[in-house]
């Protein structure tokens, strides 16, 4: 009955303070930051098109407040960086924050380092904006494998942050092309996956872009620029090995709009799949884009509580936004329509984002329109596995303590008998000892009577 009561108040209680939290702000104006070997003025124009880049870089920070942490946005991985002489970014993520922890001054080092933006933030609750990525579990219940980084906003829309919101299931997305070598769109890429609720940090695998309108055209690109085929099945296969999805998104086999790297990447990947040696890890389920057999159709127009009643389409439409460097192509009108007018995805006829088939299932037919029907997540399987060992456990304690009562019982029965045996002939004596008392005892008024 008390708990009743207890987690509604702790509940309000968490509400109250986060409510009174300080919101931690941008302070970088209002600290001394000196630079070597580094621009200062283009780390700080506040601009992802910009990027300064050095050697034995270090920067410095001096503040009159305390300092809660710095946001760092590279655009390319930093080699051996240190605060204050301690390893940092040791995951190579193109977005970090890292804690200060309260501190006024700090010195970061580098030892090779190109940065598009710095923001130095007070103490307290840090905007939503400020990316926290997480390495993640190697168990990944839906995996989306897109060949660039504006596909997961367009022609997979709604797909990540529809899935996202069931807050149960581990979301991993991997990009079988590069977007490095331009240096605003990885950051494009991971502002737009953070808005859609991702935590875990992308794969971003190393193949480089080019137009290309069929698979052996792809193929010939990427060989031309030292990338053989077997590497990269060999690259895709390590990829599945590792973060083991039960669930698999690819592109349509025709590429969408007929883009060959888009065909590449899904026959490619089917094909490693297909001819996966003994102990590879084979997915459960394989959907593709716009297959037409075993057919389903999303529901990303669905209002979501998870994200304040927009659908999941309407999130990738704004997680689109910051994919500024792709808004003169067309995508821009398919996705938002020509004057705004798309809402949802079922307006949407070319290449819907609603529509996939399933390619491959180990678990059977579909009988809705849910990617994981007939999966049990990771986390609900740890969930069982845990509750399965302390009912076991239950089981086994209260095996051990019938095992003990019944072997108390035995003892105890087994004690009854000769405990009889002891008492016995001091029992048996009672009644011959006052038989004994009596005849003494008549013998005497006998004599008595005699003498008389």
């Amino acid at each position: 009955m008390i708990k009743k009561f207890l987690l509604p108040l702790a509940f309000c209680i968490m509400l109250t303070l986060a409510a009174f939290a300080t919101e931690a702000a941008d302070i970088s104006g209002e600290v001394n930051i000196t630079a070597e070997n580094l621009q200062k003025s283009v780390m700080l124009d506040r601009k992802i098109t910009t990027a300064s880049s050095g050697e034995d870089v270090t920067i410095t920070l001096e503040s009159q407040v305390p300092m809660g942490g710095v946001w760092l946005r590279y655009s390319a991985a930093p080699i051996g960086a240190a605060l204050d002489g301690k390893p940092i970014s040791e995951n190579g993520f193109f977005s970090e924050y890292i804690e200060l922890g309260g501190k006024k001054s700090a010195v970061f080092t580098f030892e090779a380092v190109t940065i598009c933006e710095f923001y130095v933030y007070s103490e307290g609750v840090l905007p939503s904006e400020v990316q926290l990525w997480e390495v993640g579990q190697n168990e990944t219940d839906l995996m989306l494998f897109a060949a660039h980084s504006d596909d997961d906003q367009l022609f997979f829309a709604g797909l990540i942050p529809y899935y996202i919101a069931r807050d149960d299931v581990d979301v991993k997305v991997c990009f079988l092309t590069t977007p490095y070598q331009d240096i605003s769109r990885v950051q494009e890429l991971l502002a737009g996956l953070w808005h859609c609720g991702l935590k875990t940090y992308p794969t971003i695998l190393t193949l480089p872009d080019d137009w290309s309108e069929s698979f052996d055209e792809a193929k010939r690109i990427l060989e031309r620029r030292g990338h053989s085929y077997d590497e990269i099945s060999a690259t895709v296969r390590d990829v599945l090995n590792t973060y083991k999805p039960q669930v698999l998104v690819l592109h349509d086999f025709k590429g969408e709009y007929g883009h060959g790297m888009h065909i590449f990447a899904t026959n490619t990947i089917i094909d490693t799949i297909e001819n996966a040696a003994e102990g590879d890890f084979v997915p459960n389920k394989i959907y593709v884009h716009l297959y037409k057999q075993n057919e389903i159709i999303l529901p990303i127009d669905d209002p979501l509580d998870f994200f304040g009643g927009k659908s999941a389409f309407n999130v990738s439409q704004e997680a689109f936004r910051y994919h500024k460097s792709q808004h003169w192509t067309w995508f821009y009108g398919w996705i938002y329509g020509d004057n705004g007018e798309t809402t949802k995805a079922s307006q949407i006829r070319y290449c819907s984002p609603q529509k996939y088939g399933l390619y491959y299932s180990s678990e059977g037919a579909d009988t809705g329109n849910d990617m994981l029907e007939n999966i049990e997540t990771y986390a609900a399987k740890r969930e069982r596995e845990e509750a399965e060992r302390q009912a076991e456990e239950s089981r086994l304690a209260e095996e051990a303590a019938l095992t003990s009562t019944a072997a108390l019982e035995t003892t105890s029965v087994e004690a009854e008998p000769e405990e009889e045996q002891k008492n016995f002939p001091v029992a048996a004596l009672i009644p011959i000892l006052a038989a004994m008392i009596i005849a003494i005892f008549a013998i005497s008024i006998s004599l008595k009577k005699r003498k008389v």
